[in-house]
């Protein structure tokens, strides 16, 4: 595990190293209200020298567009350091819509 500060707006966000990467699993949905959150966690990830991040959004989350912008925002900014984001789902819902928005590149 890696430890990160509490802060009370952390909403529940599971975070796994392994030796090359770093994966996040958030267990709410990413729409305007929550998108703080995973900014506020892989920014520090990538403080702390974690550049290589999974995000795993589970079968039921929610994405809304200004969701995908911060997914994609995090990830440019991670290729700034040589990093970079990508996420893993088994929702054929989100699936197609990152092939929709010809961002397939970045699932897993």
């Amino acid at each position: 595990m890696i430890w990160l500060p509490q802060r009370e707006t952390y909403k529940m966000i599971a975070i796994k190293a392994e030796k090359d990467y770093t994966v996040i699993k958030p267990d709410f949905d990413l729409v305007s209200s929550n998108l703080d959150e995973i900014k506020s966690v892989i920014f520090d990830l990538a403080i702390r020298g974690h550049y290589q991040i999974i995000l795993h959004l589970p079968h039921n989350v929610v994405i809304d567009p200004m969701g995908v912008g911060v997914i994609v925002a995090c990830r440019k900014t991670l290729k700034q350091y040589g990093g970079d984001l990508t996420a893993k789902t088994d929702n054929p819902e989100i699936i197609n819509l990152f092939k929709m928005l010809r961002l397939d590149h970045i699932l897993e």
